[in-house]
Formats: structure tokens, sequence, C-alpha cells
């Protein structure tokens, strides 16, 4: 067994350890999740993550992607998520062709918000970020059939948007394009990452959401206006006859 793999076995006995069967009951309700749950809160996985990088640090891609597979596709849900924060202590060694191969293949194996989020935001979109390669294959999951993949179309523009670089007319072409989408988890998203834009810039948040019109769900708009000053959501509602 090589020491990644040695990595990985110790931080899921260290979940294992620390699983509490009380709490596991409440978050598997939470999460309405069909997997295994520990238990264990997200600190604990992110500990466990961080304790691979500590004892694999010179890890690279190829071999994190054959290290993981094992245990993204896990049948509990704390080893799906411990591999995507090991991935995220190491998204720098991740370029755009492997959001065609890995992580379009990752998200694949998801089926839950709290992995498919945690994916998206800290890994794919970190890849991003650095490496502007990875957009078209983001830009390509807006029209993927598997729902989760379309809300990563989304989601992963977060990390550029928190750091004032994103990509403004490639959002808007997937909001737009899933203005009809009636998955909770899609309107949701809409919201979401207008949302984060609202938190630094509103006139631009403002701005998105005109442009996407009376097409935008109640939900979306809900949660894209929620950060908006009283008077912006005023003038939005009449703008959208809302």
């Amino acid at each position: 067994m090589g020491p990644l793999l040695e990595a990985i076995e110790a931080a899921q006995a260290d979940l294992r350890r620390r699983g509490d069967p009380v709490k596991a009951e409440g978050r598997k309700r939470y999460l309405k999740s069909r997997l295994e749950v520990l238990g264990c809160g997200v600190p604990d996985v992110r500990r466990a993550a961080k304790s691979v990088k500590r004892r694999v640090p010179e890890a690279d891609a190829a071999l994190l992607a054959d290290g993981l597979a094992a245990l993204r596709s896990s049948p509990c849900h704390d080893d799906r998520l411990l591999a995507i924060f090991i991935a995220q202590q190491f998204a720098g060694r991740f370029r755009h062709t492997h959001l065609t191969d890995v992580f379009h293949d990752w998200l694949g194996e998801l089926s839950n918000w709290d992995t498919v989020d945690a994916l998206s935001i800290f890994v794919i979109g970190r890849v991003a970020l650095d490496d502007a390669g990875s957009w078209p294959a983001i830009a390509a999951w807006t029209h993927d059939p598997w729902m989760w993949r379309r809300r990563a179309s989304l989601l992963a523009h977060i990390p550029s948007v928190r750091a004032a670089r994103f990509r403004e007319a490639q959002l808007a072409d997937s909001c737009r394009a899933l203005l009809d989408e009636t998955e909770f988890f899609i309107r949701k998203a809409i919201g979401w990452v207008i949302r984060e834009i609202a938190d630094r810039d509103p006139a631009q948040a403002e701005k998105l959401i005109l442009e996407l019109g009376p097409g935008l769900s109640a939900l979306s708009f809900k949660e894209a206006s929620r950060k908006l000053p009283g008077e912006t959501q005023l003038r939005l509602r009449t703008a959208l006859s809302r």
C-alpha cells in the first residue's frame, strides 16, 4: 500500500472514531442521504483531510485521482466528503483537463447537495479560478442531463465571484439557459450565485436580475435579492411585476 492510501485509511479510521450515532441519525435526515452517515462534524472531516496533506504533501494529480477513486464512491457520506476535502487540499495540482474526466465523472457519482456543493465550490471552482481553460467544460455542464452537473455549472463560479474575477457573460448565459428549470436545487443555485455577487457589487447583481427578467423564478429572485437594500428590492419587484 502506498503512502497516500495509508494516509487515507488513517483519516477514515479517525472519522470512525469521532463518529456519533446519535448525531448521525439527525444528520442523515438533514442531508436526506441514502448513504451511511457517521455523525462526524464538518470540522472533523476537514481535519482528517489536512492530515492526509501533511503525510503526503507532494502527491500529484494523477496519484490523487487514483487514490481518491474508491473513497469518492464509498457507501459512506463522510468518506465522500473526505475525498472532496482532500482534493481541496491539493486543488492547485489539478488543471482544466481534469474537468472533462476526473471531475465530470465524480459529479456523476454524487446525488446530494452537500457533496455536490463542496466539490463545485472548493475544488472545481478553485481550479477554474487558477486555470481559465476550465470554463468551457463548466459551461457545457449547463446543458448536461444530470441535474447535479447543471447545478455545478453555476456554483463553480462562486470562488471567482468572491475574487471579483468572475465571467459575467458566461454566468448570465448559464442562468438564462436554466430559467425554465423546475428543479429546486437549480432555482436555488441561480439565486445563490447572484446573491454572492450582491455581497460585493449590488449594482451588478441588480443588472443581472433585470437581464434575466420576469422568467426568474420566485425562489431564485428571493435568494438573489435577499441581501440587496430594501429600495433596490422594491425597484426590482416593480420592474419584474412581482
